[in-house]
């Protein structure tokens, strides 16, 4: 019997049981597949942190407030989906990385747009113009 390597991102490899006619499989992913995942993941973590450093950063008034960076986060969440059907195989819905990364990205990229727009509302108030409690009587002619 021959067994043919061919299967797609994966290492399969044979071997013979000793005194029987069955023989023992061992499929696992290959070594570049599996370290795409990985990279895959920490760009995905990575986006997230950055959000929300940016988000802390501004909150605490070392950065100024840019309104343009709300399309930025609006683009971070965006991207999440697409980086996760990039992970070789397309894992389906609910599988183990979208609990373990995939959820918790999407958390606090959503925590740091509301602290970002809580930053919008801080720092761009309307400006209140005061009405005199004793307004002037007008001069009449």
């Amino acid at each position: 019997m021959t067994f043919i390597d061919h299967l797609s991102a994966f290492k399969v490899s044979a071997s013979k049981v000793s005194d029987q006619v069955c023989y023992r499989l061992s499929v696992r992913r290959a070594l570049s597949t599996a370290l795409f995942a990985v990279v895959i993941c920490g760009v995905l973590i990575a986006i997230a942190g950055l959000g929300l450093f940016v988000a802390v950063q501004t909150l605490r008034d070392r950065r100024k407030f840019q309104p343009p960076m709300t399309t930025w986060y609006a683009a971070l969440l965006f991207a999440v989906v697409p980086l996760r059907n990039a992970l070789p195989g397309a894992p389906a819905f609910g599988a183990w990385i979208d609990v373990t990364v995939v959820l918790w990205v999407i958390v606090a990229l959503v925590i740091a747009m509301a602290l970002y727009m809580a930053c919008w509302w801080r720092h761009l108030r309307p400006d209140v113009v005061a009405t005199p409690v004793n307004p002037a009587p007008s001069p009449s002619g």
